[in-house]
């Protein structure tokens, strides 16, 4: 028994020395990466189905080629009209590799889903001088649950703000009921 030197070629197609295809061959690839947009878990009022806009999810190939519009959303499983906890499901296949992947994303169907409320400290937008790399001096935000008790930790984000470049940018300021999920508010600086 002899043996014959191959090369792999584009497409994962063998050849020969001559060039002649011998066999298809289906890449092997790594899982596709599929990532959920937006929170996990998400708390929507019953009986609010048209209230929710669910924020997506994004699929990416072994090759980082944007497949998301391949993304399948199942929320079948969600009873809108009675309260629970339920899952919404993001599935995708990669059609080059034929591999997939499953996401769920929480969703509490509850009674009242009032969330907390934020208040931005200072004004807003918040106008800062001329100079570039001026200090800024955030007052930040005060948060409450519905019955107007303090919630004490509250998250500023700063990430999208470049303090070198003048420009206009938002700091979010994040909390949490615990019995309820996450609120979210901007501030134009």
């Amino acid at each position: 028994m002899g043996s014959m030197r191959c090369k792999l070629c584009p497409e994962g197609k063998f050849q020969d020395a001559e060039g002649q295809q011998l066999c298809m061959v289906k890449p092997k690839g790594h899982k596709p990466t599929l990532t959920l947009k937006g929170e996990s878990p998400v708390l929507m009022k019953k009986f609010k189905r048209d209230d929710y806009d669910d924020a997506g999810a994004s699929f990416t190939d072994d090759d980082g080629k944007d497949l998301s519009s391949n993304v399948k959303i199942d929320d079948s499983q969600v009873d809108w009209d009675n309260v629970g906890d339920y899952k919404i499901f993001y599935t995708c296949k990669d059609p080059g590799t034929g591999l997939s992947a499953t996401k769920a994303r929480k969703l509490n169907v509850a009674e009242d889903a009032n969330h907390p409320t934020i208040n931005i400290e200072g004004a807003n937008p918040v106008t800062v001088g001329d100079k570039v790399g001026e200090k800024y001096q955030d007052l930040g935000a005060r948060c409450a649950d519905q019955e107007g008790n303090a919630i004490t930790d509250v998250n500023s984000d700063f990430s999208q703000v470049d303090f070198d470049t003048p420009g206009t940018y938002s700091i979010t300021y994040s909390c949490v009921d615990r019995r309820l999920g996450p609120k979210r508010r901007q501030k134009e600086k």
